[in-house]
């Protein structure tokens, strides 16, 4: 699978307490302890903080075998085929916010779900929500990242570390994902 964007881990919590530990010691935005720490959709997250919609631009989106990282993650019993996104996640002014990748089993999406997300309109935490579909987030972690070309596509005038979590996604008989997001630093400037 070509992944774009070479992504560099520099600091890396591995669950949301030692995170959050972290946090309350460094004076971290509350903003991003709670964009971070969320349960709930990024999507529903990020449009209560702009307060206004939230565009999904995609980038990439096929199918794929499954690493053997990804088989490890989602534990899965063999490798399997995959729908793999990469997706931008845009305020009003298009303005890209998050970077998200995911890998999908694609004999874990529901039908409707897959023919959804073959549209490329909406996010996955959209689909979510506009389905009333309860869902987990577990195996959550939680890094500091950097990245030259992701930076640029953020326009950032300089490099800098950049948020990160990847968590598992179980939607219960409907889907099973590994995602990744990275979250543009102006999120966070008061």
């Amino acid at each position: 699978m070509d992944q774009p964007f070479s992504i560099t881990c520099r600091k890396f919590w591995p669950d949301s307490q030692s995170f959050i530990h972290d946090s309350k010691k460094n004076g971290l935005n509350s903003t991003l302890r709670l964009l971070l720490t969320s349960g709930g959709t990024l999507t529903t997250s990020l449009q209560a903080l702009m307060m206004g919609p939230v565009y999904l631009e995609v980038a990439s989106q096929t199918i794929a075998e499954t690493d053997t990282e990804t088989v490890q993650f989602l534990e899965l019993k063999k490798p399997e085929k995959v729908l793999y996104r990469e997706v931008w996640l845009l305020n009003d002014q298009k303005e890209r916010m998050v970077y998200a990748r995911s890998y999908l089993p694609m004999n874990s999406i529901d039908p409707f779900l897959l023919q959804q997300l073959q549209l490329k309109s909406r996010s996955i935490g959209d689909l979510i929500d506009f389905s009333n579909l309860p869902s987990l987030k577990d195996k959550m972690t939680f890094s500091r990242v950097e990245s030259a070309p992701l930076a640029r596509e953020f326009n950032l005038v300089k490099e800098s570390l950049m948020w990160c979590r990847h968590y598992r996604l179980k939607v219960q008989n409907h889907l099973l994902a590994s995602i990744q997001e990275v979250f543009s630093p102006s999120l966070f400037e008061t």
